[in-house]
Formats: structure tokens, sequence, C-alpha cells
């Protein structure tokens, strides 16, 4: 029985309206091949931005009505609502579970190889055994700055985890090929450090959500988007940023802007997805002083690591602890304590990484 055949005819129906034009695009996660296909010239724009440093150059454009491409692991079919015409319906299934998840609802199926998510203003499915994911908004043109900052964040989550791709609420820069994950609770600084080492010519994988993996002799992180959230300090901070930015404009935005790196730093988003994880740091705001790194406990950094990472929505459960704590005990550990000026954060972080190397 397929689940999905009422959804997937909507998204079909979606295509064939020529209200609006489709997109067909392929991107690589963990280094995995993703196609996206998307009906809706807004909500196109708004998810290719948001994933701008991981498309793939080399995946070909096809019809959105073409067969899948031979090696894709997820398939994402998104369409707009406004622009289309065709809304998503429902699955007419009994769900095993159901837990609110924000504004909205998450429903597990088939013994949690069903997914959907529902709320007024957008459905999101995900089957886990065809590896399809469907997203439906009500308007693009009037999504929100969070769901414009993270699509699918969940069901990405969850789909990662299926294939021991481990998402943590952490930062990841890169120099020269090896990586610094950046550990921490909101607000500890993971943004700063991250958008300090971009402008300061480091590669910027991600400044709150990355994912990574193990093989026996070397630990990877990997981009997920494109986009950072700033506060008012921060675009004060970083100039560069200002002329980016999307101000919050709706109260559920909170009082962060959004702004997508490649349109900052194209090179710097462009070049490297992927990365070999050299070492973990733990942001500190000091605000006073000089800017330092200093060697600090495993315990300390898995304390700070773990619970953000483990309390979000299909956050990976023992597995990811498990992850978290390997990845703890075989990198070298550090606290950055940002002071009163965070200009040699770029260089203190380029002199780690080449330490690492030695």
């Amino acid at each position: 029985m397929d689940d999905l055949e009422s959804v997937r005819r909507a998204f079909t129906d979606a295509c064939a309206t020529r209200k609006t034009r489709s997109l067909d695009v392929v991107f690589r996660l963990g280094g995995r091949r993703v196609r996206l296909r998307v009906a809706g010239t807004e909500l196109a724009e708004l998810l290719t931005s948001a994933f701008a440093s991981v498309i793939d150059p080399r995946g070909a454009s096809e019809p959105p009505d073409a067969a899948d491409t031979n090696g894709v692991d997820l398939s994402i079919a998104a369409w707009d609502r406004a622009a289309t015409g065709v809304g998503c319906p429902g699955l007419g299934l009994v769900p095993d579970r159901t837990d609110t998840l924000g504004p909205g609802l998450m429903f597990q199926y088939r013994n949690g190889h069903l997914l959907r998510y529902d709320r007024a203003s957008i459905v999101k499915c995900l089957d886990r055994r065809s590896r399809e994911l469907f997203l439906c908004v009500e308007d693009a043109a009037q999504l929100g700055l969070n769901d414009r900052t993270r699509p699918f964040e969940h069901f990405l989550r969850a789909w990662a985890h299926d294939r021991s791709l481990h998402v943590l609420h952490a930062g990841l820069v890169a120099h020269d090929g090896r990586g610094l994950l950046l550990g921490g609770q909101g607000g500890s600084g993971k943004s700063t450090t991250a958008i300090a080492c971009a402008l300061g010519g480091l590669d910027f994988l991600g400044d709150d959500f990355v994912a990574t993996a193990a093989t026996p002799d070397e630990w990877f992180g990997h981009a997920l988007y494109d986009t950072v959230r700033v506060d008012t300090s921060n675009l004060e901070r970083f100039p560069e940023l200002k002329a980016h930015c999307t101000l919050p404009s709706q109260p559920r935005d909170g009082f962060k802007s959004l702004v997508y790196m490649s349109d900052v730093l194209p090179e710097a988003t462009q070049r490297v997805a992927s990365t070999r994880v050299a070492a973990i740091a733990i942001p500190t705001i000091a605000g006073t002083g000089t800017t330092f790194v200093r060697p600090t406990s495993r315990a300390e950094v898995l304390r700070r690591l773990a619970p953000s990472t483990l309390l979000r929505a299909l956050g990976g459960g023992a597995a990811s602890f498990a992850h978290m704590t390997e990845l703890v005990r075989h990198l070298p550990c550090y606290e950055l304590v940002l002071g009163a000026s965070i200009d040699t954060v770029p260089a203190l972080i380029t002199d780690l990484l080449d330490s690492a190397a030695s």
C-alpha cells in the first residue's frame, strides 16, 4: 500500500499548473545525493537559497515530472499552495503517536517509518523507507524566518540518523581541509565565532546545525544550511552582513535577522561542504579582556554540546549521545573565550587547526 499516493498526486498536480514555474536541482548532504523539486517560484528561491552551499553543480536539471536520478538518497518534493492552487491531502491513517511540536502537531505512523507534521501554514511528510519528503506551504511569501532558515529541519535529522549521520546543534568552520566543531547552547557565541572566521578567510560550513559522521580512523563534518540568524549586536559587529539581512517582520520571527552566507561571501560558502573534523571548541562570551583559546576537559565539552542536540525533536537519542561521546573522546577539546574584541578569532582558529595537523 502506498500511504503517500494522494500526497504524491497533489505534487504532480501542482507541477502541472501553468500559474508558476517549477525547479529541479540536486544537492549533497553528508556526501549523499538529494534531489529537490519545487513548484512555485518564490518557494524555489527560498529553498535553493537555504541550501546554496551544498547544491551540486554537476547535478543536471530535469523536468519536475522526470524519473528520479539514479543514486538519489532522498527525494524532496515541495509546492506552494498560493502559487499552484493545490493543497496537501490527509493521509487517512490512524497515527501510532501524536506530539506537539511548536505551533503544530507531529504524527508518527507505521512504527515511526512514516512522519507527518501539520500546522496552519505548512504540512510536511517523510517516508523513511521510500526516502521521500514532501512539503506544502500555504503561501511562501508569508513563511516566517524560522521556516526559511532551516527547511525540513526535524525530518532531515531523522533521514540523516538513518544513515549514521548525526545532526548536532553546533557550528563548523575549516581551514586547509581541517575543521573545528563549535559546540554550545544558544547564545554561547557559536554564530559570532563562525561569522568572524568566515569573514576572516576560513571556510564556513554552518553556525548552528551541522552533520557529523565517523569512519574507523577519522571524523567528518558536513554543511547543511547556508543560513545564519543574527541579532542586532552581531549586525553591528559585522557590518558586512547588513546589506544582505532579512529583518524579522512577524512576531514568530523573534528578534534575529536572516542572512544567507553565500550572498555575503560566495567563495567561502561554495568552496567546501564537508571537512575532516580536527578539534572541538566551546565558545564562551566574556565580553572583556583579550580573546584566547585554552584546553578544556572532555566532560565539559560533552556537557555543553549534548543537551541542546538531544532535546530537539527526532534528536537521535542514545545513538546520538554515544556518537557525541566518542567524538569528544577522540578529538582535542578547547574553550574559546571571546573577549572585548574578536578581531583575533580567525588567526587563533587557524593556528589551532594548524597545530592539530602536526
